[in-house]
């Protein structure tokens, strides 16, 4: 009995733009998991499938389209748009431009100057994290986690619910907040009693202390913008409603604002340190951080979520992220494949 042998051939072909998001069920990409591009200028459009794209080298376009798709600029200065479903943007290395679309998000844009928003769903869970450079992150309507990292960055979390995040050497930040009526504020590393608290116009300083040292300069440290009425002096709907520091205490816009009062209407200086504001009204109940914490990172990307204890208020954001956990004085987005 004779038995047809049929030859297979395999070739190899460099493509700097593909297309798939005309592609149906009966229209597949067999066997590609991934594709990795070259070090030109490469530009990807992903289908209603999950993709998973790397730019490699280059100055690369690469649109996810429909699917949780994960998106990889690598090296160079590289646009990435998520599109629908819940996507996660990588930047890496140059000055990126990371655009998150309908769903719960996650964005890092690793080292470079940076831009990262979100559009779409307004109900959407994001997380931004900006990596080493000076950046800009906006986000959403919905809740939002907001992480500048390291230099100076503008951060803007919407009309939500948000949580911003600021540690020992991240530069000085910028907050800009659109109004959310329950934001909130991580020091991660950082006691009360090496910040201070001042006036600026409009504006509210906090100074971080340097060593030993509180330099009241603007080196390091967050511009709150708007936070007072420019007439009256009264707080706005730009404040952030609760400032957390490393131990779980918590400083409110109302314990400053009579902190604040005392001092001047005693001659003292016109700043005040953040321990003595406790004084004036605070909390100590880190929990309702940690839970909405929580449940932002499992939403965005669908991370799991492991509890390890019950107090925590720093947060590692690195790799590419699928497991979240948190202890006593971390929490942890640990890498996967």
């Amino acid at each position: 009995m004779e038995k047809e042998l049929k030859k297979t051939q395999y070739r190899s072909y460099e493509f700097t733009h593909i297309n798939g998001k005309n592609l149906t069920e009966t229209d597949n990409l067999y066997s590609v998991e991934e594709l990795i591009g070259t070090t030109r200028a490469d530009k990807f459009f992903g289908s209603k499938f999950t993709d998973i794209f790397h730019g490699a080298d280059g100055d690369d376009h690469i649109e996810g389209n429909d699917g949780n798709d994960r998106l990889y600029g690598d090296k160079g200065n590289d646009t990435l748009r998520g599109g629908n479903g819940d996507d996660q943007l990588y930047g890496g290395d140059g000055n990126d431009k990371l655009i998150g679309g309908t769903g719960n998000n996650y964005l890092n844009g690793g080292d470079g100057d940076d831009e990262l928003q979100v559009q779409g769903n307004s109900l959407a869970k994001n997380v931004l994290s900006g990596g080493k450079g000076n950046d800009k992150l906006y986000g959403s309507e919905g809740a939002d986690l907001l992480d500048g990292g390291e230099g100076n960055d503008l951060l803007k979390g919407g009309y939500g619910n948000d949580i911003y995040r600021y540690l020992s050497g991240y530069g000085h930040h910028i907050i800009d907040d659109d109004g959310g009526k329950d934001d909130k504020l991580s020091l991660a590393d950082i006691d009360f009693r090496d910040v201070a608290f001042r006036r600026e116009g409009n504006d509210l300083i906090m100074y971080k202390a340097e060593g030993n040292v509180l330099s009241i300069g603007h080196k390091n440290g967050i511009t709150f913008r708007n936070w007072f009425e420019k007439e009256s002096g009264d707080i706005s709907n730009h404040q952030i409603e609760q400032i957390f520091d490393k131990d779980g205490r918590v400083i409110t816009p109302d314990s400053l604002k009579k902190a604040l009062e005392y001092q001047q209407s005693n001659n003292k200086a016109s700043y005040v340190y953040g321990n003595d504001a406790l004084a004036y009204g605070s909390q100590d109940n880190l929990n309702p951080l940690i839970n909405e914490i929580s449940k932002i990172i499992s939403a965005a990307g669908n991370f799991d979520v492991k509890e390890e204890r019950a107090a925590a208020s720093l947060l590692q954001l690195s790799g590419n992220a699928s497991d979240f956990s948190y202890g006593r004085n971390s929490i942890t987005l640990t890498a996967s494949a």
